[in-house]
């Protein structure tokens, strides 16, 4: 690419910067579209030239470097979004066939985190991507909001399109509790939470929500912590599994703050005990309305999560299954 490429970019917006009212609206259109074609030009060149450099980096890197520094590497340039929660809803499974790597360059484009680069093939070879895909698992904070049986089937795919068993890889996970008798939470978590990573943390979700549904009611809290208690009494025999090999064990009510789980706390009257200090003076209602995105958009077959209750906008990615929290 010639500097004069860039120079003449530069002069362009010199002037429509400077001697805007001095031009006529033809000039200004016509200067427009002649910087936006240099720059167009411009960026296909840096980023065939960075294709090229960064895959001639990755190479050498994985020739001379062990994996421990490699890993070091890819630690590093994770390090922005370590331990960031990430939202998964089950909209994922619509193209479950589909890598979704361009969602995770999505959100880290979006929020200039400088890895977006790592999930294209053009830039990264699979070895080094694989590589920076297990410690992608290892730091993320999944939140999948997903029944029990959609988390199993969750962990039979790869967000990544790899076919990295990510279940292994991960060391924190949320998962939603789902608020009806007519729902299995045992049997599919049974199955899948005993193979994440050794040490990792879960963090148990009740939500009013799946008691009341979305909408008007009539809130009774010491009825519904009741109710909510009642239903994860279910789960404590597979918490206390949990517990005995080494995992970490969280309660968590709506968006309130997480409460340690211990075999000490394993008890119904606890439990609501503890749900009802976490609400005391709060009104879980106004948590709905946060929550109320969620409803809307599965109401209107658009579930597409994000943590502000809104969709990004702006990326060239793809985005809208995977969302990191705002």
């Amino acid at each position: 690419m010639r500097t004069s490429t860039l120079r003449y970019c530069a002069l362009i917006d010199h002037v429509l910067n400077k001697n805007s009212p001095l031009l006529t609206a033809s000039q200004i259109a016509s200067l427009d579209r002649t910087q936006s074609e240099y720059e167009d030009f411009a960026d296909a060149h840096v980023e065939h030239y960075a294709q090229q450099s960064c895959r001639e980096l990755c190479t050498a890197m994985q020739r001379k470097l062990p994996r421990e520094l490699r890993d070091m590497i890819h630690d590093y340039i994770l390090s922005p979004t370590r331990d960031e929660p990430v939202f998964i809803n089950n909209d994922y499974f619509d193209n479950v066939d589909e890598p979704y790597r361009d969602i995770v360059a999505g959100f880290a484009e979006e929020r200039g985190y400088g890895y977006a680069h790592m999930c294209s093939e053009g830039f990264v070879d699979l070895d080094t991507m694989s590589e920076f895909a297990r410690r992608w698992y290892h730091h993320t904070k999944l939140w999948l909001f997903l029944t029990p049986a959609e988390v199993a089937e969750f962990f039979e795919t790869d967000i990544w399109g790899l076919g990295l068993e990510s279940d292994r890889l991960l060391r924190h996970l949320e998962v939603e509790v789902c608020g009806t008798e007519y729902e299995d939470n045992i049997t599919p978590l049974q199955q899948c939470l005993f193979k994440l990573a050794p040490g990792a943390s879960i963090v148990f979700h009740l939500r009013v929500a799946f008691i009341y549904g979305y909408g008007e009611f009539t809130y009774d809290e010491d009825f519904t912590m009741f109710l909510l208690s009642e239903r994860v009494s279910e789960l404590f025999p597979l918490m206390r599994q949990l517990i005995d090999v080494g995992y970490e064990l969280y309660g968590a009510l709506d968006g309130y703050e997480d409460f340690r789980v211990t075999p000490a706390t394993l008890d119904r009257e606890v439990w609501k005990d503890t749900l009802m200090k976490h609400c005391e003076g709060r009104d879980c209602r106004s948590v709905l309305l946060i929550l109320g995105g969620f409803a809307d958009q599965e109401q209107g077959g658009d579930r597409h999560v994000t943590a502000g209750g809104h969709n990004a906008t702006g990326s060239k990615y793809p985005h809208s299954l995977l969302q990191v929290s705002g």
